[in-house]
């Protein structure tokens, strides 16, 4: 069966893409999976962090890119669709996977344009504008779940804001890993997406659900972990409060210039150590947490 993870926070800057890359490639290298990377975000970073700027443009000349994938089914382009793996491309990284593979279906600039324009599509038979954006997210989640068909797991690296594929992914996913930097901003911005995820109005209502039956967990990003930086207190703190109101990974991603530099593709072979530095081991840590959770949940069932 396979297993569907967003990333998201409807704030930017907090390492999505950075945490989608890492935890994709550890999966498949330490457990030999096959996991798909879907990059819904319009900046691209996942992609350029798993196949660099020379393949993705080669790609986008070859109208192969997640707009070319979803304007061929909102178009209802038969001929493009009878090989959906067209627009899936596999073995990307440069973290050799042995026995697993990271495929990717590439980001788009041009994403949000597609969505915007087949949802001023539905304007014509949509009773209201919100009628007609779910006569688009439909088709949008269906066709990212016909995907997934051959991967053991997906990843969604959804955008900030609230686009219709984000909405989508998010209600596929199985769970949702919320990345957040530990300031003070951060705390309304966890409990906004928070709120999206379960489907409540007011935080209120979100306090009222079990944080096991919750499903999303949050994650601290770039917390200092210098006892002598007077900005390690601060940090602790908001992870402890945001943990005390919602589902927190025990992990910590520190600020680490090896994990700000995995992103950079560098059109290398390389090991998980090579490639993660010092930053492997929260990685590694955060993999352990997510599927042992998830096991776990499974068995409560």
């Amino acid at each position: 069966m396979t297993r569907r993870i967003a990333v998201a926070n409807r704030k930017g800057g907090v390492g999505k893409s950075t945490l989608t890359m890492a935890l994709a490639t550890v999966l498949a290298e330490r457990e030999g999976k096959r996991v798909l990377v879907v990059d819904l975000d319009t900046q691209c970073n996942v992609s350029q962090a798993l196949i660099g700027g020379e393949r993705w443009a080669k790609l986008r000349r070859e109208e192969r890119l997640i707009s070319d994938y979803f304007f061929s089914i909102l178009d209802n382009d038969s001929d493009r669709l009878k090989d959906r793996t067209q627009f899936v491309a596999e073995n990307v990284g440069e973290v050799q996977c042995g026995d697993g593979m990271v495929a990717l279906l590439p980001g788009s600039l041009q994403f949000e344009d597609v969505q915007q324009e087949y949802t001023l599509k539905q304007f014509k038979s949509a009773k209201t504008p919100g009628d007609a954006a779910k006569q688009v997210q439909g088709p949008i989640r269906q066709s990212l779940k016909r995907l997934d068909r051959k991967f053991d797991a997906v990843f969604y690296d959804c955008p900030p804001g609230l686009s219709l594929a984000s909405l989508a992914a998010l209600e596929l996913a199985d769970h949702v890993v919320v990345p957040f930097k530990p300031d003070f901003i951060s705390e309304f911005g966890v409990e906004r997406i928070a709120m999206l995820i379960e489907g409540v109005r007011h935080p209120d209502a979100l306090q009222e659900i079990p944080m096991h039956e919750r499903r999303y967990t949050c994650l601290a990003n770039g917390v200092v972990s210098e006892i002598d930086d007077p900005r390690r207190d601060r940090d602790r703190f908001i992870v402890d409060t945001i943990a005390g109101d919602h589902p927190t990974f025990e992990t910590l991603v520190p600020l680490d210039n090896d994990i700000r530099d995995a992103v950079d593709w560098m059109g290398q072979s390389l090991s998980l150590r090579d490639k993660f530095g010092s930053g492997l081991a929260p990685f590694l840590a955060i993999h352990d947490e997510l599927w042992r959770e998830r096991a776990a949940l499974q068995e409560a069932a």
